[in-house]
């Protein structure tokens, strides 16, 4: 059956007919908008999850939990005026786009009440928790575990969640080896509810956390002991599936960090089991700053290595058996094989979004083959990212889905225009000389390369720069050593590690393969430590990401000249964040840090010691740190003045006190316009107008501050962000 027909098939009929071109009925009104919507006929269905998930964004933007039945209507008031509207291209076309929208988010809704799961109100602990091991990934001195079945040795009149995550030691488990999933353990631990995010509009742990069913977080205190681990009434088959799967990527992760020499343990299972978590910080950071980082997110680069490599040696193995080669289709056979193997790559890796989307595009293209059909790459993208969408809504805002998305979608557009124009300027048959030199395969081939990573090092810069606050510079050059190298022998001993695991002999496969990311790594330092390798990028609007990725869609998915429309748009939103205004004060979650904007541009911070995860989001995000407030005295680097009570920062006319004690309050607010009293409590009758004590910092967490040149104080908090929704249930820690 041919892909068209496959997917339109797969979708309700309303979808997959078309509406009539403008010769058939056309408009009362036809024009130039209806006659190029006609010609881009082919490019409709691609819009469809874009119109998905414009929805999901509908709903997570919202400030406040809609009532359940809101979108369910909507949708059905949709669907009833799709069934009235006038057969014209124009409306036609808005009333299933507004359809697809609101479907978009009934299925964001419909997720978030399907994961929905008790979330821990308040601190708790230290004490005595017993839990069902679920999850565990390496850490460089330890391990980030997940437990269920959570129980208290001694009961309390508290709530606990289904699903905690604990940071455990490696001195604290037996043995030094972190019992397997599936396996009860009791430890001495703390919990606590998802923190909040660091800053107002800043990356949300909690919300990704509920979406996980994970209610609370916290560390070890004390030994791991194993107890008997008796049968739950919540266990079936498929969830005792999926923790023996959990079982075994653990145990292969321990293995393959084990069985290599220096970092080649920890990148290898990076690339084959998706545990990137005990990978040295230095070598994250080399490789992040080299432009390299995307090697160790497994994605269609990974995929389609294993694929292709299973591919063509179980071909090549088929075809030097005469009887097998002549007598059976070894093509599709060999095909067959690498879709299983795609398939057992993907459970490995842990199904991560970018993993899933590459699988199902992969497995498109396998199973063309076993058909005798052509997969069509642009509508296979369409397809996987409905299926990634209706299965996790919520990864729509994260960074995997976004980058590999849209690095795949610009991959595919660009060689699509190629080929076309390549038919277009294509000398005849017969004025062609057979076949191509060895030099020339080479050059197209290092042409290709580059062309490759050029294009998708261009579709994901909007991304990267949103939510890593920095652009790499010199990633060709170091994509022009790790990607050959990591298709041509990385890879293939990886999986020749994993085939050598039964027998004990995977080290012989890990130390060349040890060889090829030494010298990733390598290039990834030299290239990194060039200067201005990388450019920061300032904190941005997310409407400015979302218009980025509308210009990328409507250069990509459209045919026509005005896809380079596309163009400008992109240019636009990229300027966004340079235009947009810094906070001038940035106020902790718990108070006691606080940074004001220095007159170069960074950040002074008040303490390096405390609260080290805020300043660290802070400096990514807002600028770097350009130093700490004096002991006493004006600050050379800002309009900061400190003595042993307090600081008092001016800005545009504007006095913001910063007390440092508990005295410091009354001395420094009767003086000021504004009061962050960080940790104490502000008296009732201060005269400031913009206060920030202990008590709003426990209801609405960190704070950020601008002060415009006319003097105007505007104050947002991370509870005003994130607004009131069943992830922003739980106080401020």
């Amino acid at each position: 059956m041919p892909f068209p027909l496959i997917v339109r098939r797969a979708m309700p009929r309303w979808l997959a007919r078309s509406p009539p071109l403008p010769a058939d009925a056309p408009d009362p009104a036809p024009g130039w908008l209806p006659r190029t919507l006609g010609q881009e006929r082919e490019a409709w269905i691609l819009w469809l999850p874009v119109a998905v998930g414009l929805g999901i964004v509908l709903y997570f933007a919202l400030p406040a939990e809609p009532w359940p039945l809101l979108f369910p209507l909507a949708l059905v008031a949709g669907l009833a005026v799709l069934a009235v509207v006038p057969p014209w291209l124009i409306p036609t076309l808005a009333a299933r786009a507004g359809v697809a929208v609101l479907a978009g988010a009934v299925l964001a809704q419909a997720g978030a009440a399907r994961v929905q799961a008790p979330v821990l109100a308040h601190p708790l602990g230290p004490t005595v928790i017993e839990g069902r091991v679920r999850q565990v990934e390496p850490l460089p001195h330890g391990w980030r575990v997940v437990l269920e079945d959570l129980a208290l040795e001694r009961p309390r009149a508290v709530t606990l969640p289904h699903r905690a995550r604990l940071r455990v030691h490696a001195k604290a488990a037996p043995d030094g080896a972190m019992p397997p999933p599936g396996t009860r353990i009791a430890l001495l631990a703390r919990l606590e509810p998802p923190r909040w995010p660091a800053r107002p509009g800043g990356y949300d742990l909690a919300r990704a956390l509920w979406f996980k069913g994970i209610g609370a977080v916290g560390y070890a205190l004390g030994p791991i002991s194993v107890r008997p681990a008796p049968a739950s009434p919540s266990d079936h088959a498929l969830a005792g599936f999926f923790v023996r799967l959990e079982a075994v990527r653990a145990h292969v992760t321990a293995r393959l960090i084990a069985g290599g020499p220096g970092a080649t343990g920890p990148l290898a299972a990076a690339l084959l089991t998706g545990e990137r978590r005990a990978v040295p910080e230095p070598v994250q950071e080399a490789l992040r700053g080299a432009g390299l980082a995307h090697l160790l997110a497994i994605s269609g680069l990974h995929m389609s290595m294993v694929g292709g490599l299973v591919f063509v040696g179980v071909r090549a193995v088929m075809a030097l058996c005469p009887p097998l080669a002549l007598g059976w289709p070894i093509k599709k056979l060999a095909a067959l094989v690498a879709l299983a193997a795609c398939l057992g790559y993907l459970a490995l890796s842990g199904a991560s979004v970018p993993s899933q989307r590459a699988f199902l595009m992969t497995g498109l293209v396998f199973l063309a083959v076993i058909v005798d059909r052509r997969a069509l790459s642009m509508r296979s993208v369409a397809l996987a990212a409905l299926v990634v969408l209706a299965a996790r809504p919520d990864s729509l805002l994260g960074p995997s889905f976004q980058m590999s998305f849209s690095a795949v979608i610009a991959l595919i557009a660009a060689y699509e225009a190629l080929s076309r124009y390549r038919a277009r300027t294509r000398a005849p048959r017969g004025a062609r000389a057979g076949g191509f030199a060895p030099g020339r395969r080479l050059g197209l081939y290092v042409g290709g390369l580059l062309l490759t990573t050029i294009i998708a090092t261009l579709a994901t810069t909007p991304f990267s720069a949103f939510h890593f606050h920095r652009v790499a510079l010199y990633g060709l050059a170091a994509n022009a050593v790790g990607v050959p190298l990591m298709g041509t022998w990385v890879m293939p001993w990886g999986l020749a590690a994993l085939a050598l695991m039964p027998l004990g002999l995977e080290h012989w496969a890990l130390v060349p393969m040890g060889w090829g990311l030494d010298v990733i790594v390598w290039a990834a330092r030299g290239v990194s430590s060039w200067p201005g390798a990388q450019v920061a990028v300032p904190d941005g609007p997310a409407w400015a990401l979302g218009l980025a990725a509308l210009g990328g869609l409507w250069l990509c998915l459209w045919r026509q000249p005005w896809r380079w429309a596309g163009v400008p748009v992109i240019a636009a939103a990229m300027m966004v964040p340079f235009l947009t205004p810094t906070p001038d004060v940035l106020v902790g979650p718990a108070g006691k840090l606080v940074a004001v904007r220095a007159d170069d541009g960074g950040l002074l911070v008040s303490d390096r010691r405390r609260e080290r995860f805020a300043r660290q989001v802070w400096t990514e995000a807002h600028g770097g740190e350009a130093g700490r407030f004096p002991g006493e005295g004006t600050s050379a680097l800002a309009p900061l003045r400190c003595d042993a009570l307090a600081c008092l920062y001016q800005r545009h006319g504007v006095t913001v006190a910063l007390p440092r004690t508990a005295e410091g309050v009354v001395h420094a607010a009767g003086q000021a316009d504004v009061v962050v009293a960080g940790a104490w409590t502000v008296p009732p009758d201060t005269p400031a107008p913009v206060i920030i004590d202990r008590p709003r910092l426990e209801r609405e967490g960190a704070w950020a501050l601008w002060i415009d040149k006319n003097g105007h104080v505007r104050a947002r908090s991370v509870a005003e962000t994130r607004g009131r929704r069943p992830w922003t249930a739980t106080p401020a820690p």
